[in-house]
């Protein structure tokens, strides 16, 4: 696969930003099936920061599983362990922890190929 341009990578990331939940979901269930040698051209810097502002439930979840940023990473398990304010934001935090500790690609991503 070929490394993105930085145009593929500028229109992924409004794309994405401007995509229904559901769409940037299957996106990054998609990203996340990608081999070690694929993620070199995955900007998880630009592009998963600027989807965890949309703080979307979804969004949310999709990152917390399959996502590669470490700092959204952090950030997602964090809110994950806050007082839910009712029943649904207790299911959906539960959802966000499981999401977090099942998530194999920061390992994949971070440990385990070097980064710049």
């Amino acid at each position: 696969m070929a490394a993105e341009t930085e145009h593929d990578r500028l229109t992924k990331q409004a794309r994405l930003y401007l995509s229904p939940p559901e769409v940037v979901f299957e996106e990054l269930r998609k990203q996340a099936q990608l081999s070690r040698s694929e993620w070199f051209s995955y900007d998880d810097k630009e592009i998963e920061p600027t989807l965890l502002e949309r703080n979307e439930p979804l969004i949310n979840l999709g990152l917390a599983c399959f996502g590669a940023n470490p700092e959204v990473f952090k950030a997602l398990y964090k809110h994950s362990l806050t007082q839910p304010k009712n029943e649904s934001d207790a299911i959906y935090k539960r959802g966000l922890r499981s999401g977090c500790l099942s998530n194999q690609v920061v390992a994949k991503v971070h440990f385990l190929t070097p980064r710049e």
